[in-house]
């Protein structure tokens, strides 16, 4: 939405000399973190502590109380598994899992998660591969005071909340942990043994089950190159989510080997480059491709439809989230 602002030209100036001292990257970013604190404000978003008044020292006043910052045992053990590892893997790469070419969830919408994963996995590396179980918890336990390392550099780098590298780490919720592994890492659907979530969907790591029948988990060969990259947020203690190399990496691994997400992602950037840039333009566009690329997902909509029971546009509203989130599989 667009809203035209009439500013005395006094105040501009002001603005304009606060954007060059305290590091906001442009007007926009400006007036975003004003707006948020102000909202943050009026709404008393925490009645319980009244010096809170910028959106972002919310989060961090809620994380604090998730997670004490002066818990050394979990930052040692952060430190520990999040390092760029010396060397490379002894372990030879598991294959890539065997999953369909299918287009990457709607969730999966960050990739700093996954480089916690790849990264805390290798340096998880003995003789053996690690147990699935023991990787789960040792990830969670780096996953939770990350998150706080991050909400400080978000702070400092005054980020907005659609910017915030913390917002897909979990807090101490049993339901914020469950999302992060089983979205972000992995998830072993019993039923068929289908290998679920973005690290194995991206196909950077694999299972295996050893001779007394244990789960064990490690990296395919695209997951150790992209484990091996150096991170700005881990490795250099900045506010920035992956580098170019990464960045480099992540796109023409997905080219070669994601082919149906490579296309995907063609098929919105084409749209946006012909300047269909707002989130009803972008919905109609996708939602095109979708039915005439895709048959499985048509076909599940010609059985929702007939399934209606009241009007099709009320019916419709309730169960496309949920439509979205199976994509074919």
């Amino acid at each position: 939405m667009r809203r035209i602002l009439d500013i005395d030209p006094q105040l501009e100036l002001k603005i304009e000399e606060v954007i060059k001292s305290k590091g906001f990257r442009d007007f926009h970013h400006f007036t975003t973190v004003a707006l948020e604190n102000q909202v943050a404000w009026e709404t008393g978003n925490d009645p319980t502590n009244n010096d809170v008044t910028n959106a972002l020292d919310l989060q961090m006043s809620q994380i604090s109380k998730a997670l004490p910052p002066e818990n050394e045992s979990l930052k040692a053990a952060e430190g520990d598994l999040l390092r760029m590892p010396s060397h490379k893997p002894k372990l030879t790469h598991l294959p890539i899992p065997e999953n369909a070419n299918n287009i990457l969830w709607g969730q999966y919408y960050r990739f700093l998660p996954v480089k916690v994963g790849v990264r805390v996995l290798l340096n998880m590396y003995t003789e053996y591969f690690p147990e699935l179980r023991d990787f789960t918890e040792k990830v969670t336990n780096i996953a939770l005071p990350f998150r706080y390392h991050l909400a400080k550099l978000d702070r400092a780098d005054r980020r907005s909340f659609g910017e915030l590298l913390s917002a897909s780490f979990p807090t101490h919720d049993e339901k914020s942990v469950k999302r992060f592994v089983n979205h972000y890492m992995l998830y072993l659907r019993t039923s068929d043994m289908a290998l679920l979530g973005m690290m194995p969907e991206l196909k950077l790591i694999n299972v295996k089950s050893d001779e007394n029948g244990k789960v064990r988990i490690g990296l395919t060969n695209f997951g150790s190159k992209f484990a091996l990259l150096e991170n700005p947020a881990i490795d250099l203690n900045k506010p920035e989510s992956l580098s170019g190399d990464e960045i480099n990496f992540l796109i023409n691994h997905i080219a070669d080997n994601l082919p149906a997400e490579y296309e995907h992602m063609i098929r919105a950037l084409t749209a946006i480059e012909e300047g269909k840039n707002t989130r009803h333009e972008l919905n109609a566009v996708l939602r095109e491709y979708y039915f005439k690329y895709r048959k499985t997902w048509a076909s599940k909509e010609r059985k929702i439809r007939k399934k209606c029971t009241v009007s099709y546009d009320r019916h419709w509203k309730k169960v496309y989230p949920k439509f979205i989130r199976e994509r074919g599989d």
